[in-house]
């Protein structure tokens, strides 16, 4: 790791609340020692819900049970559900965490009812850090954007292009 990443993971780090992590070996990059990526995922995840505060949670592919822990953390009262304990009768997830190792589109399509019900739902996957990192040899659909125009990708090129959001 390069001393910037290696800075801007230490900013991560410095920013998760201090609680107990669970510490595993993780596949595919799961655990938090891969790079800043994991941990700034954690933090926006941390951030999110502690401003949210939702009452339920569907983490889609919890993996090692990081965010899980840090979901109990910022929003104690929030049933947490994931792919054995959702639908939940009664409980329409307020805030989703779709995060499967690759691609998210099989993940997107099997929880549109839950996400059609959604106040927020986060997205993560492996396109999205080779847009940041302008990998176009990673990239499905190489594109122009990269870096700090992130959100332009998502906003003009991931979301129209996955019609999410569109009308019938």
């Amino acid at each position: 790791m390069n001393i910037e990443r290696q800075q801007h993971f230490d900013a991560g780090i410095a920013a998760l609340p201090k609680i107990t992590l669970p510490e595993a070996s993780g596949r595919n990059g799961e655990e938090l020692a891969t790079d800043e990526a994991a941990v700034w995922k954690r933090v926006l995840n941390f951030r999110l819900a502690s401003f949210l505060s939702p009452t339920s949670v569907l983490e889609t592919h919890p993996g090692l049970g990081i965010s899980t822990a840090i979901y109990r953390h910022s929003c104690p009262k929030a049933v947490i559900l994931d792919h054995n304990t959702y639908p939940h009768r009664g409980l329409s997830p307020q805030l989703i965490d779709i995060d499967p190792f690759g691609q998210p589109w099989d993940t997107i399509a099997s929880y549109s009812d839950a996400i059609a019900c959604s106040s927020t739902v986060m997205i993560s996957n492996g396109e999205a850090q080779a847009v940041v990192r302008n990998w176009k040899r990673a990239q499905r659909y190489p594109s122009e954007n990269y870096g700090k125009r992130m959100t332009s990708w998502v906003v003009h090129e991931y979301i129209p292009r996955k019609g999410i959001g569109a009308s019938p």
